[in-house]
C-alpha cells in the first residue's frame, strides 16, 4: 500500500494506541516492534514528502534517537590505531578512491576510522551528525538501522532506573 499523508496519519494513530495497550499490559517486545514500526513509516515518510532541508533535519532526529540506542548495546568491536586499541561497534565501511572508511560507534559516539593507501596514514576523526563528512546522513541512518536488535528499548529503560 503506498504511503499518503493520510495513511500516514491514520498508522501512526493506530501505532500509538497498540502502544498504549502494550505499555498497560507491560508487553515491552510488543511495545519496541510498535517504536520500530513507526520509526520506519516516519522515514518512508520524509523520503517520500519532505524537501531536502526538512529531510536532513528529521533524519538527524532519528539518527540522535538511534545513536542513543545503540550505544547501550555490548560494544565487543576493536579497533587498532598504531599503539592504541578501542572497543566499539562497527557501523558500516565505505571505500571511496584512495581512502578506506569505517563508521563507528566508541562510547556515546560516532566515529570514521580513515584509511589512506597512498599514504598508508590511518586516523579515527569524530563524526558530526549536524555537519556530516564523508558520510550521508541517510548512509548513517541506514548503519544505525541495521544495528537495531530486540531488546534495545529494554536497555534503555533500565538505565534510566
Amino acid at each position: 500500500m503506498e504511503l499518503t499523508p493520510c495513511s500516514y496519519f491514520f498508522k501512526l494513530a493506530k501505532y500509538f494506541i497498540k502502544s498504549l495497550i502494550a505499555y498497560c499490559l507491560k508487553k515491552d517486545e510488543e511495545l519496541e516492534k510498535l517504536y520500530y514500526r513507526t520509526m520506519d513509516i516516519h522515514i518512508e515518510y520524509i523520503e517520500k514528502y519532505c524537501n531536502e532541508i526538512e529531510k536532513e533535519e528529521r533524519l538527524k532526529e532519528r539518527i540522535y534517537e538511534l545513536l542513543a540506542l545503540i550505544a547501550l548495546r555490548a560494544q565487543t568491536d576493536t579497533l587498532r590505531i598504531k599503539n592504541k586499541t578501542y572497543k566499539g561497534l562497527k557501523l558500516r565501511e565505505n571505500i571511496m578512491q584512495n581512502f578506506y572508511i569505517e563508521l563507528w560507534i566508541i562510547g556515546k559516539k560516532l566515529y570514521l576510522y580513515i584509511y589512506e593507501k597512498c599514504g598508508e596514514n590511518e586516523e579515527l576523526v569524530p563524526f558530526s551528525i549536524d555537519i556530516p563528512y564523508l558520510l550521508r546522513l541517510d548512509q548513517v541512518y541506514f548503519a544505525l538501522k541495521n544495528k537495531r536488535i530486540p531488546g534495545l528499548l529494554s536497555l534503555l529503560y533500565e538505565s534510566r532506573k
